[in-house]
């Protein structure tokens, strides 16, 4: 099951404050006018965490409006992302939503981000 939420910036200012995981890199292995494919590495949390899910965000790098966020299970590592602008910038990067076994709360933990240029039409793979 895939989730699409376009956002505002200041609904979501998580996104913007999120500790990256050194190493933890993505991949983007295709690049549409309206959509990317992003494929990352598990990401395992210490104990007393366990992963919930994963966030993939897309921000308009001249931030003309807020982020395009995909949500993916946590067994999910790859995921295509949609309802991105045609021939803009984006700054791509995957969230990881891990759940604090005894209180239950949330945190994130973000993986290196990559920068990307959607095409006018068709499919490119870099």
């Amino acid at each position: 099951m895939l989730d699409i939420i376009v956002c505002n910036n200041h609904f979501f200012p998580i996104f913007f404050l999120v500790p990256e995981v050194n190493g933890w890199n993505i991949s983007i292995p295709s690049i549409g006018s309206t959509s990317i494919n992003v494929s990352w590495a598990y990401y395992a949390p210490a104990d007393p965490h366990v992963l919930s899910f994963y966030a993939v965000v897309c921000t308009l790098t001249n931030h003309d409006a807020g982020p395009t966020v995909a949500i993916a299970s946590e067994t999910q590592l790859q995921l295509e992302v949609t309802r991105l602008r045609a021939v803009a910038t984006y700054s791509v990067q995957v969230l990881a939503a891990t759940i604090y076994k005894i209180s239950g709360a949330f945190s994130f933990k973000g993986s290196q981000k990559s920068t990307i240029s959607t095409i006018e039409g068709g499919k490119y793979w870099p």
